[in-house]
């Protein structure tokens, strides 16, 4: 187990020391020097520190982590979530399943107290969590609440289990003697209610504060609230109490969990408090300590947690707007012991049958037990036969000028004849493709032609999957070319990459007209495209999404079939599924492939536009983009038209437009100049045009998909030309 050792008093960190082994009890703990152990601690600093030391811890576990024996299963648990990424990193390390416990959404959890508001900031973690959540094999939820979350990220249902925080039953019980603490605290026989544990934003104790301004106005002098912990919100709370000169509230500092049972037998009910949320998804470990301790549990959180306690009838739901609702609590549990002592009595009955550590503990171990079957099941999926049959599928419409060609590259493909078929799944062309496909299948049966109705590449896709007789399929369009060894050489790196689901290459982007010569030097052009890998060639590795992938089959039975509702970006959708799911996709430049793009400006402004169109309604399904290069040409988009409009209100603001303007058309021509020393200078002239209607098309399709989709909130637009 590692964890940290800094601001640990069971695993103090001996200081010089990067890392120490300790045995506790026959658990192997590993302390190490970075981030904190006691969560206090973490309440008096910035955010941005915070999240600097949960990145060190990560990048100091993982490099311990590596060090020591291999594990059979990796068990992340968070907050904070860069725990995700060092539980990753050595998943895939020792090449063992990942199991992740999410005890707290992030960021939604602190966009809803209102600790984070940073657009990008926010963006970055629910990327992360999503990246996360995609390579775990299994997700531990500790509350329906979060399992609700996780599965509004894209992950299945069956894919998180809920397993809350635990009662220690044997630390806090009832027949504990708390006295000492009593006349500690100097509570005489004052009725006493206490909070116990962090004293931060998020815990918002100013409802107690007000609670007992409150009680005090009412002469309830016989209440007496005690809060223990400590926090960047402590010094705030008690200067409150002091200018309200209130007498009926206590502040003791952090106790051992030893002393703090004896200090909860002491009081009479137990408060879990926090600030006011759009949503509640806590698990807080207080609750689960109070009904162990026998103690009323008075809380102010709505959702499960609320109704846990008033369904069992072993505390008072509070609403979290209104203070005086725990006042009135409070007096009634005062006036009435025999109450109390029933709250009490079903608290403890709750905690021993439902919130038992031992219990829970076994339904984890079935979890990781679970993930470390599934682990190796879905490692022997990846393995393929010597020589897999290998369906390619090739949705086209009106393709006459491209189509013998395309095919006849697959025909003439390395791979054994008998062990590969070509479905063309024709969308009902009226130019002569059909002709065309009929008379190739006449002369080589390994060619079948089916028909599309519908006429669209993602119907197509699902009718050629159903009739898909392969181990493997490969998506190759009409307009489109394949080298000789390009099946062999993906089913190669199939092999050598048994835990990638897809591979793919390198696409050329070739043309035979001035026009399409220009266009296709764009494609390979960073200005013209971004970081798109399968364009830009010279790279190996892992890719959040290619084109004419080689898929393992069993993939559609996991994620499903493509989305018939996308026109466009059915594909990147696909892929984007793919990972969600804990998939990978390789891309090798020795897997190579043609591409020949429109040959007029007007058809590429029209494709540009519909890829941003549906861009956003994959979005709107998933919460997410796949990568952020998808999002740039949108916001460039947007930060014109707001300079533009803000300009009406502040003359400045079009001093920033045209300093971005003038900022992109130099970007413009320098990608041009590049474009036309590497492809011929005679294609320079027209390239700022091409590369501003890629930006601009795919920019303004954004702009219209996110008022079909998001404002207007149409699903099924139509056909969009």
């Amino acid at each position: 187990m590692i964890t940290s050792g800094l601001a640990n008093d069971e695993f103090p960190m001996p200081k010089g020391q990067k890392y120490v082994e300790i045995q506790a009890e026959g658990i192997h703990v590993v302390p190490i020097a970075a981030a904190y152990n006691d969560p206090q601690v973490g309440t008096n600093m910035s955010g941005w520190r915070r999240m600097l030391k949960f990145y060190h811890f990560a990048r100091l576990a993982t490099y311990v982590g590596k060090k020591l024996g291999k594990p059979d299963v990796v068990f992340a648990t968070h907050t904070p979530l860069t725990i995700g990424l060092a539980g990753i990193a050595l998943s895939r390390h020792f090449k063992v399943p990942f199991v992740f416990e999410v005890r707290d959404l992030w960021p939604e959890a602190l966009v809803n107290l209102g600790g984070l508001k940073n657009p990008l900031v926010i963006w970055h973690l629910r990327r992360m969590a999503g990246k996360i959540y995609s390579q775990a094999k299994h997700i531990v939820a500790l509350s329906p609440g979060i399992k609700e979350g996780i599965i509004r990220a894209g992950v299945e249902a069956s894919q998180v289990t809920v397993i809350p925080n635990g009662s220690d039953l044997d630390l806090f019980r009832p027949d504990l003697d708390g006295s000492i603490w009593r006349s500690r605290l100097g509570l005489g026989d004052r009725f006493t209610a206490v909070y116990f544990g962090a004293m931060g934003l998020a815990n918002g104790l100013e409802y107690v504060i007000e609670a007992a301004r409150i009680l005090q106005q009412r002469r309830k002098d016989h209440i007496v609230l005690v809060l223990v912990g400590d926090g960047g919100k402590r010094p705030e709370l008690e200067k409150m109490a002091q200018e309200y000169k209130l007498t009926n509230v206590i502040f003791n500092a952090s106790v051992p969990k030893t002393e703090l049972a004896r200090l909860v037998a002491g009081c009479d009910v137990c408060m879990v408090i926090f600030r006011a949320a759009k949503e509640n998804t806590w698990s807080p470990n207080k609750m689960f300590d109070a009904l162990a301790a026998g103690k009323p549990v008075l809380i102010n959180v709505p959702g499960w947690l609320g109704e846990t306690i008033e369904n069992n009838k072993c505390g008072r739901y509070l609403d979290p707007f209104r203070p005086e609702v725990l006042a009135d609590a409070l007096e009634e549990l005062a006036a009435n012991p025999q109450l109390c002592r029933e709250m009490g009595k079903n608290a403890r009955a709750l905690a021993e049958r439902e919130f038992d550590r031992a219990k829970l503990a076994c339904r984890l171990e079935k979890v990781l037990l679970q993930a470390t079957t599934k682990f190796q099941i879905s490692n022997f999926k990846f393995q393929i036969s010597d020589e897999p049959f290998v369906s390619v599928i090739m949705p086209i419409r009106n393709e006459a000028v491209f189509i013998e060609r395309a095919i006849k590259s697959i025909l003439h493909q390395d791979w054994p004849a008998q062990k590969m078929e070509i479905l063309v799944v024709d969308g009902m062309s009226d130019d002569g493709t059909r002709q065309i496909v009929e008379k190739l299948s006449q002369a080589d049966s390994r060619i079948k032609m089916l028909d599309n109705p519908r006429r669209i590449v993602p119907t197509a896709m699902n009718i050629g999957l159903a009739a898909a007789r392969g181990d493997l399929f490969i998506r190759v369009d009409g307009h489109a070319e394949v080298a000789a060894d390009f099946v062999r050489k993906s089913i190669r790196c199939l092999r050598e990459h048994p835990d990638a689901w897809v591979v793919g290459g390198y696409i050329e982007t070739v043309a035979n007209n001035y026009i399409g010569h220009v266009i296709a030097s764009a494609m390979r052009s960073p200005i013209g495209v971004g970081n798109s890998r399968f364009r830009l060639g010279d790279y190996e590795g892992w890719v959040d999404t290619l084109a004419f992938g080689t898929h393992h089959k069993w993939i559609v039975d996991k994620i499903g079939y493509f989305d018939e509702e996308l026109v466009r970006n059915q594909d990147d959708e696909f892929n984007l599924r793919i990972i969600l799911a804990g998939g990978k996709i390789w891309m090798s430049k020795s897997i190579k492939s043609k591409y020949f793009p429109r040959g007029s400006l007007y058809k590429l402004w029209r494709q540009y536009f519909q890829y941003g169109f549906w861009r956003i309604r994959t979005l709107q399904k998933h919460k997410r983009p796949a990568t952020f290069r998808q999002l740039v040409p949108l916001l460039f988009v947007l930060s014109i038209l707001l300079w533009g409009l803000a300009g009406f209100l502040w003359r400045p603001f079009w001093i920033l437009l045209a300093v971005e303007a003038a900022i992109y058309v130099i970007g413009l021509f320098a990608g041009a100049a590049v474009l036309g020393w590497k492809s011929g200078w005679q294609y320079a002239p027209l390239a700022p045009v091409v590369f501003a209607i890629l930006h601009f098309g795919y920019g303004l399709g954004s702009l219209w998909g996110i008022w079909r989709f998001l404002i207007f909130t149409r699903k099924t637009p139509g056909n969009v030309k």
